[in-house]
């Protein structure tokens, strides 16, 4: 009797622990999305190696795409890629959101990050996955402040964060004057892309 009640007060206190930290995951994007748009964010922008960042970003997520032995996370860097000027962690932020979300709807199959020239100025980064994908009323909506995607109901899918991943990445890229967008399909799959400017 004892233990059941006591396992049952660990369970409550790691269901508060675990609500908690979605809290304050959505107070800091909150307040870093307000940032950026009203233009209070100090950009440290430096010459990076887009490949060097993409192979940070896939290490940070590593550990959380063993804990599914059925997705293969992959890295794919096309070898003499121009530097670009961004501030670093910035991009790392774009970046590991787009891994997470790929992570999150991908029960089985690759997530592949790749980097890649998408002409003589631009660098391409592209998050591919095997997930549900997307209706197509959902390829511009996905970027909206608050907007989650809706799958049907034959598609499973995990619930998803508090939808402002994806809003936050787009204020990144278009601060320099990059794009930012998805292409997917029922059934199979997305890929979430954007460009940035290559430094000559």
């Amino acid at each position: 009797m004892l233990r059941a009640k006591g396992t049952r007060i660990v369970d409550n206190l790691n269901i508060l622990i675990l609500e908690g930290e979605r809290l304050t995951r959505l107070i800091g994007d909150v307040l870093d999305l307000n940032k950026i748009e009203s233009g209070r964010v100090e950009w440290r922008d430096q010459r990076i190696a887009p490949g060097a960042i993409a192979g940070n970003a896939v290490d940070a997520v590593s550990g959380q795409f063993a804990q599914n032995p059925d997705v293969e996370l992959v890295l794919d860097v096309e070898p003499g890629l121009p530097e670009i000027e961004v501030d670093p962690d910035r991009l790392f932020q774009v970046l590991l959101n787009l891994l997470n979300n790929a992570a999150k709807f991908t029960a089985a199959g690759r997530v592949i990050l790749s980097v890649s020239a998408a002409s003589p100025e631009m660098v391409r980064f592209a998050v591919s996955d095997t997930g549900p994908g997307l209706p197509e009323s959902e390829l511009e909506r996905v970027f909206e402040t608050f907007h989650q995607a809706v799958a049907p109901d034959d598609l499973s899918c995990k619930p998803g964060g508090a939808g402002l991943g994806l809003a936050i990445s787009r204020e990144i890229v278009q601060h320099y004057q990059g794009r930012i967008w998805v292409e997917s399909e029922l059934g199979k799959g997305s890929v979430f892309l954007f460009e940035l400017s290559a430094v000559s």
